[in-house]
């Protein structure tokens, strides 16, 4: 009669303890996904060194911000980035891309 006690009560605890272990799980991970994808925009994708504002090159919510909240004014706020950083940014994209398509080729 102890020892089923003893058991139920072990068994109650070992399934609380993996239900919490379960909803840590479910709120750490996409967070810990969600960072390492940041810093790997911010420092290691090919177009890490363009300049313009760091939250719109980490995440996609500077671009919801804009289009949700502030009722689809992100195209305008794009012509205004274009305005600040310049507008060969862009151009010099498209060049880089050609050149290496072309260099592929020969």
């Amino acid at each position: 009669m102890h020892t089923e006690r003893l058991l139920s009560s072990v068994l109650g605890a070992a399934f609380k303890l993996s239900y919490t272990n379960a909803a840590v799980t479910l709120v750490v991970v996409p967070i810990l996904v969600q960072i390492s994808l940041a810093i790997y925009r911010l420092f290691f994708h090919p177009l890490a060194g363009f300049p313009g504002p760091k939250l719109a090159a980490a995440t996609f919510w500077y671009e919801y911000y804009y289009d949700v909240t502030k009722h689809g004014v992100y195209l305008w706020k794009i012509k205004e980035l274009h305005e600040i950083y310049g507008e060969n940014t862009l151009q010099s994209i498209r060049l880089s891309k050609t050149r290496e398509s072309e260099e592929s080729v020969n």
